[in-house]
């Protein structure tokens, strides 16, 4: 939690020498799945927003943060303005935005879709310096090593998928031209629209280097959107010049997104009391799931648009999710290398 005397400077830069008499409050505000804590912060009848960087992380990821933010709102007007930076890189302040998080309904409309489009595109139009390189494939990786740490269960088939994943992943790095200054985290909690109906991006944390169409099957999967809309954020991205090249990566990288969602979900599926029973037992329970039609498949949660809370208490919920996540991509998966044969 930020201490009101850390604001002492922004007060006096933003309000003048006489700050004292002005009757500031701090209110958190839920996170979701961020790993920074955000507050508002009210002087008087005005709004800020405070973002409270994770300790763990080191300067220089915080700074990334920063200078990918400040490309957003000050470059190309796509996220509120950053109005102070703490010294220490505690914490910054930035634009209170009067709105809400982005809906399904909201997307209904294509000209909201063509707008985020070309808010990507022109993200992803970034020619700067920036340090940090933690694409897709290596926050699996990161993901993956904490749950063998933590002697998670995963499907026997889960471990040699994992492993294609991230050569493919590997691979697509190699293609240069396609690798962007990316979001990498565009759910519909990061994506705004304020009451004056403007869209804003927002919380750059995870912000990378990486493959520019990890960005958009990442936004277009758990945005929900169905396959016109799809084809409207493709036509919108690459102004209207969009091929067969295009189509597979935008499709494969939908599919990917399957794979990391299950990876993830997997990662807070157990107890430690769940771990008092072996493990071959555990996988042997994965795999009979797996096998069994009754289950929801991922694309099936989509559609319905229902997400079972990472850190939800569920545990068999939280396996079920990431076991429906894993068939259907293994489904696409599989439908996608028949049509390359």
């Amino acid at each position: 939690m930020v201490d009101l005397s850390e604001l002492e400077p922004f007060l006096d830069q933003y309000f003048g020498s006489n700050n004292k008499k002005q009757d500031v409050l701090i209110t958190p505000l839920k996170s979701g799945l961020s790993s920074t804590s955000t507050y508002i912060l009210q002087v008087n009848q005005q709004k800020f927003i405070i973002r409270e960087f994770n300790k763990k992380y080191d300067k220089q990821r915080k700074l990334n943060e920063i200078v990918a933010h400040k490309y957003a709102s000050d470059e190309i007007q796509i996220s509120p303005k950053i109005l102070y930076i703490h010294p220490d890189v505690k914490f910054m302040i930035i634009e209170y935005i009067d709105g809400r998080a982005i809906t399904r309904n909201d997307l209904k409309n294509p000209d909201i879709i063509r707008i985020l489009a070309k808010l990507i595109r022109n993200l992803h139009n970034y020619k700067g310096e920036f340090i940090q390189y933690r694409p897709q494939s290596a926050r699996a990786e990161k993901d993956y090593n904490k749950a063998l740490s933590n002697d998670i269960a995963f499907p026997m088939v889960f471990t040699e998928l994992y492993k294609e994943y991230i050569q493919e992943g590997q691979k697509m790095l190699l293609q240069k031209k396609d690798i962007v200054l990316s979001h990498s985290d565009l759910i519909p909690e990061n994506i705004m629209i304020s009451n004056d109906n403007k869209i804003y991006i927002i919380d750059f944390t995870a912000a990378s280097w990486d493959y520019r169409y990890n960005d958009l099957g990442y936004f277009a999967l758990l945005n929900g959107l169905n396959e016109k809309q799809k084809q409207l954020l493709l036509s919108e991205y690459f102004d209207n010049k969009i091929d067969s090249h295009n189509l597979e990566n935008f499709n494969k990288a939908i599919s990917r997104t399957y794979f990391l969602t299950s990876l993830v979900w997997f990662v807070f599926s157990e107890k430690p009391e769940d771990k008092e029973v072996s493990k071959e037992l555990r996988i042997q329970v994965l795999d009979d799931l797996l096998q069994n039609n009754s289950i929801k498949e991922g694309a099936e949660y989509i559609e319905n648009n229902e997400i079972v809370p990472l850190y939800s208490e569920d545990k068999e919920s939280l396996r079920l999710y990431a076991l429906g996540f894993l068939k259907t991509y293994i489904k696409t998966r599989t439908r996608g290398r028949n049509l390359n044969d």
